[in-house]
Order: C-alpha cells, then structure tokens, then sequence
C-alpha cells in the first residue's frame, strides 16, 4: 500500500509538474491581460481626475471674477454714496451758513 501511495504521489506530481507549465502559460497571458486591464484603468482615472480638476478650476475662477465685478461694484457704490453724502452735507452747511449771515445782517 506504502509503495502503490508513493508511485501514485510521484505520478500526480509529474502530470501536476507538466500541466503547472501549461497553466504558467495561461496564467502569464491572464496576468498580462490583468496588468493591461489595471493600466488602462489608472490612466482613465488620472484623465477623469486631470478633468475633474480644470473643471473644479474653471468654476473656482469663474466664482472669483464675479466675486471681484461684485466686490468692485459694492466699493464704487460706497464712494458714490460717501461722495453724494458729502456733497450733500457741504451744501447744506453752506446754505446754512448763507442763511445764518442773511439773517443777521
């Protein structure tokens, strides 16, 4: 029984030896075709990224010169009301004062 298991062993093991090299084969082709797989995966994650990116970019200066033609808009607007106050304010001293210097004399 000992010799018949170990003949049976030797046996398995040369037709296992002979069709490791077959499924070497295949395997080396499936692990070519995985690497290529895995490369054309990266590379289109980095293209959908690299997109994502410059479109991010885009909006975010987008967002910024609005911001800015806002911010310019909101500065010009407080000039012109601190001017119009101020003008205001000068005439209505003066008017006053013309006033003032009417009524005395």
């Amino acid at each position: 029984f000992e010799g018949k298991n170990k003949r049976d062993s030797k046996g398995g093991r040369g037709r296992e030896a002979k069709g490791t090299k077959e499924t070497e084969e295949v395997r080396g082709k499936a692990l070519v075709v995985e690497v290529v797989v895995v490369l054309v995966v990266v590379v289109v994650v980095a293209v959908v990224i690299v997109v994502v990116a410059v479109v991010i970019i885009i909006i975010a200066v987008v967002v910024i010169v609005i911001v800015a033609i806002f911010v310019i808009v909101v500065v010009v607007a407080a000039v012109v009301i601190v001017v119009v106050v101020v003008v205001v304010v000068v005439v209505v001293v003066v008017v006053v004062v013309v006033v003032v210097v009417l009524v005395v004399e």
